[in-house]
């Protein structure tokens, strides 16, 4: 069987597996799909497999660029605000450009119910502890100073942070938080 990226048009219409994997993408997902209007949201993942289902890792999740304590000050404030402990969710956006940078580009459905967050103004908040973006640098260098839950609340509110739009959030390019139990990637 021909690896998915290189068959035509005709062949992926034919081919049995894809279209499984569709109708349970498209069985499993339909508040995503309703959401997103017809939009897609990207994920970099180091595999060599075309679909996968994979599960979230809510309650713990190990930062990945960011420092420990940040990451849980984060999630206090978000779980607070908005309901969520975002900083442990699915880390998504509508660039493929930033999710190759993780890993191999696939678009990420997640199964069922979700809650989700997003900035207009945050591309990536990990950057913002780099100093890669600027534009809210200083807020996140006084929180990584201070430890401080009010410069964390502040940068928060500058942010505008929201939970709505997901087609805006996904046309944004910027960071998606997607809290959700379970999700299928597809290449």
């Amino acid at each position: 069987m021909k690896s998915k990226e290189f068959l035509t048009e005709d062949e992926l219409e034919n081919d049995e597996e894809l279209q499984q994997q569709i109708q349970l993408i498209q069985r499993d997902c339909q508040p995503y799909i309703q959401q997103a209007n017809g939009n897609t949201m990207y994920r970099g993942i180091k595999s060599n497999q075309n679909f996968m289902k994979k599960q979230s890792r809510l309650d713990d999740r190990r930062p990945l660029d960011s420092v420990r304590k940040n990451h849980d000050l984060f999630n206090k404030q978000f779980l607070q605000k908005y309901g969520e402990n975002f900083r442990n969710s699915v880390f998504t956006n509508g660039d493929t450009k930033i999710a190759k940078y993780y890993g191999d580009v696939y678009s990420v459905f997640p199964i069922g119910n979700f809650k989700f967050l997003w900035s207009p103004k945050v591309k990536d908040l990990g950057e913002q502890f780099t100093g890669k973006s600027s534009n809210l640098f200083l807020y996140a260098i006084q929180s990584l100073l201070y430890n401080d839950e009010h410069i964390v609340n502040h940068f928060i509110k500058e942010a505008d942070y929201r939970t709505t739009d997901l087609a805006a959030a996904i046309k944004s390019g910027n960071e998606i938080m997607i809290y959700c139990k379970e999700y299928y990637v597809l290449r």
